[in-house]
């Protein structure tokens, strides 16, 4: 596994989503937020000053969505996060929980403990 140091800039911005939907996405959808996060990757990808960290960042990002596709059987037959949507009976709100439970889990599965600086996620694992 490679060494993850702090992660703080996407992944604030994420939790800070989390936290107040409406403000950054206008309404609590698991496809705003995922129209979202492309535009902050793409941009964060395009700025010229992209730094480890923030490379980092991204690639786990990418694992993450690589991590749901198989989770949740989508990919080539569906795009983006439909299969959290399907999963959740076709409801957005369930559904972008359901994204941030999964990114949790995620996190304290793949992430060394002590390096993940986020308040919002505990490492269940000592």
């Amino acid at each position: 596994m490679q060494e993850i140091t702090v992660l703080d800039g996407l992944f604030k911005i994420l939790f800070a989503v989390r936290q107040v939907p409406g403000m950054f996405l206008r309404k609590k959808s698991v496809f705003y937020l995922e129209n979202f996060i492309r535009g902050l990757s793409t941009g964060f990808t395009l700025d010229g000053r992209q730094n480890h960290q923030l490379k980092q960042e991204l690639d786990l990002l990418h694992q993450f969505d690589l991590f749901l596709q198989q989770k949740y059987f989508y990919g080539s037959a569906l795009n983006g996060y439909s299969g959290l949507y399907y999963q959740c009976d076709e409801n957005e709100e369930r559904a972008f929980d359901l994204f941030f439970q999964e990114l949790e889990l995620y996190l304290n599965q793949n992430v060394p403990r002590g390096t993940f600086f986020q308040e919002g996620v505990k490492h269940d694992n000592s």
